[in-house]
């Protein structure tokens, strides 16, 4: 049977996050290249060591802000010491398909079908998780094996913490992994670990989340009890209409999530524009009575006190009220 591509039933979205499917880093096993060499390459700041015996020609320090580099560079030395192939599977499957994580990081995660032995599980860079895959279920990615999107969703969906799941499956389901065929695939695991999360976590996600942060936003709404908020609420205005990132459209509340890719390459001048631009429409919507909660990526460092501020937000949030304000 041949194996389909990867992105062979996925679709770039067109709006939102750019997403495309991510392609491991070289690698280099130093057997081949002498200890002189390694040396040359390690000193240069081009490599880092990611495994013994392999460098990797990429940044993967913290302060580079590229974790999921770090575990894709981990993944190809991986690939490249195993001769036998490895069906990588999980978070590292979603990085590869071009999805969201919203904390990558180490361990790189494979699927493997035989018994793991006592020394694999004491490696601290990999987590493999035992059980058959059908073959229908492994795609081609580059020189390397994954899980389909269907079936990584669900592996992420069962095993990931509750946000992290729902943010990851969000993903893949932006980019067109078919639900209906993930709920089937969760039906035949009915009675196994983690079934009961991925039930809730596939009734949370629909894919329309236009980037990681609005994802995990709504996941945590959903976590404390509260409605899902609609993504992409459009609210006429004198200045015509406008979208809210996510909201609640019964409680004239709404939420923007402020990324820094907004900013990203742009001029001095061009910043100030779309800042003064940006007030100018939380004017017009909050003319309409609408509350406005902003949220930046520095508030997921404190997730409680996020929860808090929606649970409140809600709480606060009236139909038909007075003019609201932004709230930060």
């Amino acid at each position: 049977m041949e194996l389909l591509d990867s992105w062979a039933t996925l679709t770039a979205p067109t709006r939102g996050t750019a997403m495309a499917p991510r392609h491991l880093p070289p690698v280099v096993r130093t057997r081949t290249i002498g200890i002189r060499r390694t040396r040359e390459l390690l000193a240069s700041g081009e490599y880092t060591q990611v495994r013994r015996g392999v460098i990797a020609r990429c940044r993967t320090s913290p302060a580079s802000g590229r974790a999921s580099d770090e575990v894709l560079a981990h993944a190809h030395a991986i690939a490249v010491t195993h001769p036998s192939g490895v069906l990588f599977s999980h978070q590292t499957a979603v990085l590869l398909l071009g999805g969201w994580l919203l904390w990558p990081a180490l361990p790189v995660h494979v699927r493997q079908c035989t018994p793991i032995s006592s020394q694999l599980r004491r490696d601290a860079q990999l987590r493999r998780h035992l059980g058959p895959v059908q073959e229908s279920e492994i795609r081609a990615h580059d020189d390397v094996l994954v899980t389909s999107p269907e079936l990584t969703l669900i592996d992420c969906a069962r095993t990931s913490p509750f946000l992290e799941a729902v943010v990851a499956a969000d993903s893949l389901a932006r980019l067109g992994a078919d639900r209906e065929r993930a709920a089937t695939i969760l039906e035949a695991c009915a009675g196994g670990r983690g079934v009961v999360q991925a039930r809730r976590v596939l009734a949370t996600i629909d894919g329309v989340p236009e980037s990681p942060g609005e994802s995990a936003v709504r996941g945590i709404a959903v976590d404390k009890g509260l409605p899902a908020p609609r993504p992409q609420v459009r609210i006429r205005t004198s200045l015509g209409v406008k979208e809210l990132d996510l909201g609640w459209e019964d409680r004239r509340a709404g939420i923007e999530f402020d990324g820094a890719v907004k900013y990203r390459n742009l001029t001095a001048q061009e910043v100030t524009r779309r800042i003064q631009a940006d007030m100018a429409r939380h004017e017009a919507i909050t003319a309409q009575g609408w509350t406005v909660l902003r949220v930046r990526w520095d508030d997921f460092s404190d997730l409680p006190g996020l929860a808090t501020r929606l649970l409140r937000l809600y709480r606060d949030g009236v139909a038909l009220r007075p003019p609201g304000r932004a709230r930060y």
